[in-house]
């Protein structure tokens, strides 16, 4: 699974960079930060994309910052914090996603948005858990909102959940199928989701690379 938290080109450029970045590159860095004043968010959003230059030479001092600071955080940078290990899955992080879905399920009900941020921050709770950088009981709190994906009613309520839901063709059911902990659950309901159509529909090409993959190897008998 591959994680990205921004599509533009200057994060990027400054990620390259920043392997050849010295001391006095970071003392530079340093300098800009403090000239910025007064802008929590924008002190944040600095931080992130220099961090591989910052955490290079003061791994300590600006690690606590970005633990300090994560509500000025998009939900897709803390996304790559994690992804990268420069953060572990703990209570602050757990406090984060607590606050972030009490306002999810408080706000705009029925009212369809997009980008669709709480969809995107249950996809990286359920990624979490599919790369072990979080486990079922660190997103236990995510329980009450079950109702609200398909993914979280499987991950929470396997007994009761409607596996003709699964579909293929959506990249998360296939990390499911590919997961050691949850395929044997999956697979023992594969008659409700895995059918005819679906076989001619990989045999013919129409699936995606990983796709085919995850069907070839699991679910053709």
């Amino acid at each position: 699974m591959e994680a990205t938290a921004h599509s533009n080109a200057y994060p990027e450029l400054i990620q390259i960079l920043s392997e050849l970045a010295d001391k006095k590159i970071y003392n530079n860095c340093c300098k800009e930060f403090d000239r910025i004043k007064d802008n929590n968010r924008q002190k944040t959003l600095w931080v992130y994309i220099h961090r591989r230059v910052l955490l290079k030479y003061d791994e300590s001092e600006w690690k606590n910052y970005i633990e300090e600071n994560l509500n000025n955080n998009w939900e897709q940078e803390i996304f790559q914090l994690l992804y990268e290990k420069i953060l572990s899955f703990n209570d602050k992080i757990k406090e984060y996603y607590v606050n972030k879905f009490k306002k999810y399920a408080s706000s705009n009900k029925g009212v369809y948005s997009y980008p669709d941020h709480k969809a995107e921050a249950i996809n990286q709770l359920v990624i979490y858990i599919l790369l072990d950088i979080a486990n079922e009981n660190d997103i236990e709190f995510m329980k009450e909102y079950a109702y609200m994906s398909d993914y979280l009613e499987f991950i929470f309520n396997p007994e009761s959940f409607d596996y003709r839901n699964i579909k293929i063709s959506d990249t998360m059911w296939c990390n499911f199928i590919n997961s050691d902990h949850y395929r044997e659950r999956i697979l023992e309901h594969k008659s409700e989701f895995w059918n005819k159509e679906e076989e001619k529909r990989i045999e013919l090409g129409f699936g995606s690379s990983f796709e085919n993959r995850v069907a070839y190897k699991y679910l053709f008998d």
